[in-house]
Formats: structure tokens, sequence, C-alpha cells
């Protein structure tokens, strides 16, 4: 029962971390369009930081829930049948995490490039 509930927890963390930095893409693109304040390119651009940010706290939540469910040496049927129990994409979690601080680098590094 403990295991389950820990292991939510940081699986809660992770998907909003996840969403978050999906979401920041498009409300610092809203937040510009209703405010002008910045060119389109530079807002674009900056939202890559956030998206950064929040993979980085992705992969932490990916590497905590990883040594809740497998850090002591026994094997434990509790963290097991947690694992089955979960959908297809959770084994590739760590791998989204850090596709999404890949991306948001690229964004952040280069994003003003495609708008010149």
């Amino acid at each position: 029962m403990f295991l389950a509930s820990h292991a939510n927890k940081e699986l809660r963390g992770y998907k909003l971390c996840i969403s978050f930095a999906l979401l920041s893409l498009i409300l610092v693109q809203v937040v510009n369009c209703i405010l002008a304040v910045e060119p389109a390119y530079s807002m674009f651009q900056r939202s890559g930081a956030l998206i950064t940010v929040f993979g980085v706290l992705a992969e932490f939540y990916s590497s905590r829930l990883q040594s809740v469910l497998y850090g002591t040496s026994e094997i434990d049927v509790a963290a097991l049948e947690y694992v089955k129990a979960q959908p297809k994409w959770f084994k590739y979690r760590l791998q989204i995490a850090h596709t999404v601080v890949v991306v948001g680098t690229l964004i952040w590094g280069f994003g003003d490039l495609p708008f010149k």
C-alpha cells in the first residue's frame, strides 16, 4: 500500500511537469498575442527555457519513481504488480523526459531562426 501511494505521488509529479512543459509553449504565445510585448519569435524562444525546466523536473520525478520501485536489491512483488498495472507509455517515461529537455533546449537556443 505504501509503495503504491508513494509511487503514485512521484508519477503525478512527473505527469504534471510534462503537461506544464507542453502547455508553456502554448500559454507563452497566447499571453504574447494578448499583450503584444515582444516579437513572436522572441517569446517562442523564451518558452524553450520553460520547457527545459519542466523537462528537467520530469527527469527528477522519473528518477525518484525509479528509486521507489527498484531501490532495494530484493525483488518486490508489489513493485512488479504496480509496473504491470501502468499504461504502455510508462516504460518510456525517462526517454520522454529526455526528449522534452532536448526539444526545449533546441527551442531555447535556436527558436528565433525559423522566424528570420
